[in-house]
């Protein structure tokens, strides 16, 4: 509470909450990321995206990765694209990559590609 010039009360003006925006492509509509921002009271637009899967704003871009798609983005090529493109369209590039992939089941030319990636 705020007082006055005089010590009354003054009711503090609240700022207006900024509205989150996060876009989305519409690939990414079967994963749950999109439901978990709607409950966080972030916006999501569905939106057909050239470069990255999500939008945080102009300057980042975000790229996820499941474990196993990451895995092989790397040896089919993808990745790497994917990641070249995020630098030149976005700023702030990411790429999230989630869940587990063992490289244990790798040859270790190959579990040493995966770890060079990451």
């Amino acid at each position: 509470m705020s007082y006055g010039l005089f010590g009354e009360k003054v009711q503090e003006k609240k700022e207006p909450e900024e509205i989150i925006k996060v876009y989305y492509d519409h690939r990414e509509r079967e994963s749950r990321i999109p439901d978990i921002l709607r409950d966080w009271n972030i916006q999501v637009i569905e939106q057909s995206l050239e470069v990255a899967d999500y939008v945080c704003s102009e300057s980042v871009g975000l790229e996820r990765k499941e474990g196993g798609d990451f895995v092989s983005s790397i040896f089919d090529g993808r990745l790497f694209t994917q990641a070249r493109n995020l630098c030149d369209v976005y700023q702030n590039p990411l790429i999230v990559v989630e869940g587990k992939f063992e490289t244990g089941v790798f040859s270790s030319k190959s579990a040493n590609a995966i770890r060079g990636a990451i």
